[in-house]
């Protein structure tokens, strides 16, 4: 696991379901559901909570519009990664255009 490394992880989350909370109780690591993304409170609050400090933090993320911008809203250098499933909720899917347009003109 990526902690035996000496990485803390947390799961920042907009969800408002228990989804986040079950997924980040199987992997053992802490989390914040309700983050409001691309807002930077729970950005903050997982820094508070891994007590550390944004430029020793990083996010790491599948979408450019929540994580890759709450990230760099709070300091926090970004990862952007491909996304997990295929499947996605309906309002995902309507920023994924836009979001590739982003990702070819700008550095994401």
């Amino acid at each position: 696991m990526i902690e035996e490394k000496g990485i803390r992880c947390c799961l920042v989350s907009n969800a408002k379901s228990g989804r986040s909370a079950k997924i980040a109780e199987m992997l053992g690591i802490p989390v914040v559901t309700y983050a409001n993304k691309p807002g930077t409170s729970g950005i903050f609050r997982a820094i508070e909570l891994m007590k550390t400090t944004p430029e020793k933090s990083v996010m790491v993320g599948d979408q450019v519009f929540t994580d890759v911008i709450a990230g760099n809203r709070a300091g926090v250098r970004t990862f952007m990664v491909e996304k997990l499933h295929k499947k996605e909720i309906w309002y995902v899917l309507l920023k994924r255009p836009f979001e590739k347009l982003v990702r070819l003109i700008g550095k994401f």
